[in-house]
């Protein structure tokens, strides 16, 4: 991936995020619009390959963030409207919420909220989210 662009170090000169109590690696990089992305590898959902990482590897997007000025408000809503609770690997905090399965996470971060592992201000965009759960499509 270094080929393609610059990774973010996390810790000085680590580049590579072990978050032990999501039993998950990750790594971060800016997109062309200067968005912080992050691919992710939980191994949890036992996706071991013996192949070398490329484009083929990604299985799918797990994470969405949405920020908002109340995300205490708007994690009720998400529950009420789509049923998507709590990450069990991820207490409540006051300015970030988890919601959902390690397959698809809402990742509800406070606006101006520093942005993992930059000093980035979380900051509102638009979006439209489409997804399956247990058999009917929702948008949001």
């Amino acid at each position: 991936m270094e080929r393609k662009t610059v990774i973010l170090e996390v810790i000085s000169p680590e580049k590579i995020a072990n978050f032990y109590k999501w039993n998950a690696k990750y790594f971060y990089f800016y997109d062309n619009n200067g968005n912080v992305l992050e691919y992710i590898t939980r191994y949890n959902l036992d996706t071991d390959s013996d192949k070398i990482f490329d484009s083929n590897s990604i299985i799918s997007v797990s994470e969405i963030v949405l920020v908002f000025q109340n995300i205490a408000l708007l994690s009720n809503e998400i529950y009420h409207r789509f049923g998507a609770t709590v990450f069990p690997m991820q207490p409540k905090l006051y300015k970030f919420i988890v919601l959902g399965t390690e397959t698809g996470l809402f990742i509800l971060s406070e606006e101006g909220r520093d942005w993992y592992p930059t000093t980035l201000k979380a900051k509102r965009s638009w979006k439209k989210v489409t997804f399956r759960n247990k058999g009917k499509i929702k948008v949001f």
